[in-house]
């Protein structure tokens, strides 16, 4: 599989597209091994300098990591979402924006008397419960955020929290 060498793009560049597609197409998975440095630059018919660069930007980009001793292998894929004050991105955009696919499953779904710094926090009068809501946002099927949520019962009548289990 040799690379364009008459092409325009270096080929360092056109490496890093042809693995990042292997990657993509799920012939590498996360945590497999890539081959060595002197196998891939056999295969692609580039120096060892082209692979070592080429690797260098898939481990910078989260591609790719090193294990000294062990071999080079692909990462686990990162999500990454953008926070700003005026333009906060929901979990489901961020995903959609990084190529992955949210899911959220529901743990628990209940009234209950919240603790003291819930209700200082939600400012609620005595005695007021709360709607309390723990669950899991995953990418791809791999669980990334653990939310809980509190709202007070008051501004949610009618409201039954058992129904989301």
């Amino acid at each position: 599989m040799p690379l364009d060498k008459e092409a325009r793009q270096p080929l360092y560049r056109q490496l890093m597209e042809e693995l990042k597609e292997q990657i993509h197409a799920g012939k590498y998975k996360a945590g497999d091994q890539i081959p060595t440095e002197p196998e891939l630059a056999a295969i692609y018919e580039v120096s060892r300098i082209t692979v070592r660069k080429t690797i260098e930007e898939l481990c910078e980009q989260g591609y790719l990591v090193k294990q000294r001793g062990k071999g080079t292998f692909v990462e686990t894929p990162k999500l990454y979402r953008k926070i700003e004050q005026r333009s906060n991105v929901s979990f489901s955009e961020s995903c959609q924006m990084n190529g992955r696919e949210p899911s959220s499953h529901v743990l628990s779904s209940e009234i209950i008397k919240p603790e003291k710094w819930i209700s200082e926090f939600l400012e609620l009068k005595n005695k007021e419960e709360v709607i309390h809501i723990s669950r899991v946002l995953s990418a791809d099927n791999i669980p990334i955020i653990l939310e809980e949520l509190y709202f007070p019962t008051t501004k949610f009548s009618g409201f039954q929290p058992a129904k989301l289990v």
